[in-house]
């Protein structure tokens, strides 16, 4: 018998089978535009939602989803939450380790313009390389507003 074939086989003392992966559902993109035509949750129906998945069992009423489905789908909706909250963590962390980053080059290029507007003086070879950034320099700019992360 094939090595492989003894393996998988329940003879040799493996009685759990592999299971197959079942493939999972791909996530869904919901549009802006869609999101308007939803129906608008209030943000504490949770623990209404179970206390009326208790009744539906209490009393036996049959519904369109069962007392089951529906505390699964207001604990996927938490943990969805718990999940877009952790993200929304991180992508405030990320911008403002961004913004530091761009203060940081931002700054360097000032001191090393600084330094080159000194020797240009000394070297007019540096003017025609660095032309751009005296027109630049030269327009007056107001700072971008602040993103409400950053405040």
């Amino acid at each position: 018998m094939n090595r492989t074939r003894r393996s998988r086989n329940a003879t040799n003392g493996n009685n759990h089978p592999r299971k197959k992966r079942t493939p999972r559902a791909a996530q869904v993109d919901v549009s802006s535009a869609e999101l308007r035509h939803l129906v608008k949750a209030p943000g504490d129906y949770h623990d209404i939602a179970r206390k009326f998945a208790d009744a539906l069992e209490s009393t036996n009423f049959r519904g369109s989803v069962s007392p089951q489905k529906l505390r699964s789908m207001v604990a996927r909706g938490e943990r969805l939450g718990q999940r877009a909250a952790a993200t929304q963590l991180k992508a405030v962390a990320a911008d403002r380790r961004r913004m530091l980053q761009d203060s940081q080059a931002w700054k360097s290029m000032l001191s090393n313009w600084r330094l080159v507007q000194a020797a240009m003086p000394d070297r007019p070879d540096l003017e025609a390389p660095f032309a751009f950034m005296q027109e630049y320099m030269a327009v007056t700019r107001s700072t971008p507003p602040q993103t409400p992360a950053a405040q």
